[in-house]
């Protein structure tokens, strides 16, 4: 996670992250001598790590110093993009994936 969803972003890094994420979940988690709270803390981990992948996957733009997304082969940032981007992402889990649905921000009560 700190190589493919830190701040530098790629596509290629965050597609092979949830390859190796989906390996990880493959193999399964099982109680060892760590114990079960270990176990469910690693699954927790899974679940979190997925969702921000697929978030990053879907907003491809940089903005600003926080986020800097881009081509693999190219170290210009992509353009921000706001009239796209002017919203959150929901993130819900349905049956075995996770659902991203973009929303706009409520406006503030006058």
């Amino acid at each position: 996670m700190s190589r493919a969803a830190s701040v530098v972003r790629t596509e290629k890094g965050l597609a092979d992250a949830l390859a190796e994420l989906q390996r990880l979940r493959a193999e399964g988690i099982s109680v060892d001598a760590s114990g079960l709270a270990d176990a469910l803390e690693t699954r927790n981990l899974l679940d979190a790590s997925e969702a921000i992948l697929r978030a990053c996957l879907a907003r491809k733009e940089s903005r600003g110093p926080h986020l800097f997304f881009r081509d693999a082969t190219d170290l210009t940032p992509l353009p921000r993009r706001d009239p796209e981007f002017q919203h959150y992402t929901a993130i819900k889990r349905v049956g075995d994936a996770l659902r991203l649905e973009a929303r706009k921000p409520l406006p503030l009560p006058s």
